[in-house]
C-alpha cells in the first residue's frame, strides 16, 4: 500500500513538474518567436521585452512593446507601450463567444516630420500593421487605453516644433457586435485627453467597424488651447505668432454607406497677434504677414464676445467629399455681424443626415 502511495506521489509530482516546466517554457518560446516576426517588418522593426501568461485572468501580457523605423536615424520609436494585456471577457461567454479585452498601459505614438522620406515617420511606410495583426491575440471585443500620448515632432523647422496630446484615456466596447445586434452603430468609443497649451479633448463615437467601409457618428470637442503654447508651431508653419488667445475646435461627422456629412467649427477667443515692435528678429515679410493676419482677425471678430468663429460644412461620397465654400465665407461674416457660434456642438449631424445625397 505504501509503495502505491509513493508511486502516486511520484506521478503527481511529475505531472506538476511538467505543468510548471511548460508554464515557464511557453513565455520563452513565444517571446523568441514573436520577436523574430517583429524583426522582419517592412521598413520598421519591432521588439517586446517580456511575455507573461496570466492564468487567473485567462490571458497573457507583453511588456516593453516597441516599433521603430529602420531608416533616417529617428530618435523616438513610432510606437512604445509599457504593457499590453489581453484577457478573456467573461460576459460574452454567456452568449457562447470567446472574446478578449485588450488594455494598453502608457502607449505612445510619435509622428516625425523631416526633410526626406527616410527622416519622416508616419507609419504609412511599411506593412507593419498586418504583421502586428498576425501576432498571438484574442478576437478583441473591447479596448482600454490608459494614459496614452500622441506627439508630433519637427526638428528641422525653425523653430523646432513639438506638439502633443497626453493623458489620453479611451474605452472602445462591443467591437464584435455581441450586444445591441439590431443597432446600426453597435460599438462605442469615449476618449479624453489634454494637449499642449492645456487644451481639453473629448471624442465620443458610435460605430460599426465590421463593415468593409465602417459606419460612424462622431462628436469631437477640443476646448481652450492656450495659443501662446503654439508659438513654435505658428512661427514655423504660418510665419506669425499669438501674444494671447484661446483656440477651440468642434466637429460633428457621420458616415453611412460610404456617404459622409458633417461640419468643422473652429473658434478663436481673446486673440492678439504678437506686437511686431517687440519681435525684432522677424523679417519685413513676416511683419507684413503678421499685420495681415491681425487685421483679418479684427475684421471678422465678433466684437461683443471677442470671438472669431466659422462653420465649415462638408458632404459627399468618400471618393469625392466637397467642402462647401460659400457657406463657409458667409459663416465668417455672420460671425462678425450677427452672432458668434456657441462653444459646443449642436447635435445636428447623425447617420440619418447622410440620406440626402448631394
Amino acid at each position: 500500500m505504501s509503495v502505491n502511495i509513493k508511486k502516486g506521489y511520484i506521478i503527481a509530482g511529475t505531472i506538476v513538474a511538467l505543468i510548471v516546466g511548460v508554464y515557464l517554457a511557453i513565455p520563452y518560446f513565444v517571446l523568441k518567436n514573436v520577436n523574430k516576426i517583429l524583426a522582419n517588418m517592412e521598413g520598421y522593426r519591432g521588439h517586446i521585452d517580456k511575455f507573461q501568461l496570466n492564468i487567473l485572468q485567462v490571458g497573457f501580457s507583453v511588456g516593453g512593446f516597441k516599433i521603430e523605423k529602420l531608416e533616417g536615424d529617428i530618435p523616438v520609436p513610432f510606437i512604445y507601450v509599457d504593457e499590453i494585456s489581453n484577457i478573456l471577457e467573461w460576459r460574452p461567454l454567456l452568449k457562447g463567444k470567446i472574446l478578449g479585452r485588450t488594455i494598453l498601459e502608457n502607449p505612445k505614438v510619435n509622428f516625425v516630420k523631416g526633410p526626406t522620406k527616410a527622416q519622416t515617420q508616419t507609419g504609412a511606410e511599411g506593412n507593419w500593421i498586418k504583421t502586428v495583426a498576425d501576432l498571438p491575440n484574442f478576437t478583441i471585443n473591447s479596448v482600454t487605453v490608459n494614459n496614452g500620448k500622441i506627439s508630433y515632432f519637427d526638428s528641422y523647422s525653425k523653430p523646432k516644433v513639438e506638439v502633443f496630446i497626453n493623458e489620453m484615456n479611451a474605452e472602445i466596447t462591443n467591437l464584435r457586435k455581441v450586444y445591441e445586434k439590431g443597432d446600426k452603430l453597435p460599438s462605442h468609443l469615449h476618449l479624453t485627453g489634454n494637449s499642449i497649451g492645456k487644451g481639453q479633448l473629448e471624442v465620443t463615437a458610435d460605430m460599426n467597424i465590421l463593415k468593409e467601409v465602417p459606419d460612424f457618428n462622431v462628436d469631437f470637442k477640443f476646448r481652450k488651447v492656450n495659443l501662446t503654447a503654439l508659438r513654435d508651431f505658428t512661427k514655423a508653419y504660418a510665419k506669425f505668432d499669438f501674444e494671447e488667445g484661446q483656440f477651440s475646435l468642434f466637429m460633428e461627422a457621420a458616415l453611412y454607406n460610404s456617404h459622409l456629412k458633417g461640419y468643422v467649427q473652429p473658434l478663436l477667443e481673446n486673440i492678439k497677434v504678437l506686437d511686431l515692435k517687440k519681435d525684432k528678429d522677424e523679417t519685413w515679410l513676416q511683419h507684413v504677414w503678421s499685420g495681415l493676419v491681425g487685421t483679418t482677425l479684427k475684421v471678422t471678430e465678433n466684437s461683443p464676445k471677442e470671438r472669431f468663429a466659422t462653420r465649415i460644412p462638408f458632404e459627399g461620397d468618400l471618393k469625392d467629399v466637397k467642402v462647401e465654400i460659400w457657406p463657409t465665407i458667409f459663416n465668417i461674416f455672420k460671425n462678425k455681424f450677427v452672432e458668434a457660434y456657441p462653444k459646443a456642438i449642436d447635435n445636428s449631424i447623425d447617420i440619418n443626415s447622410t440620406n440626402k445625397k448631394k
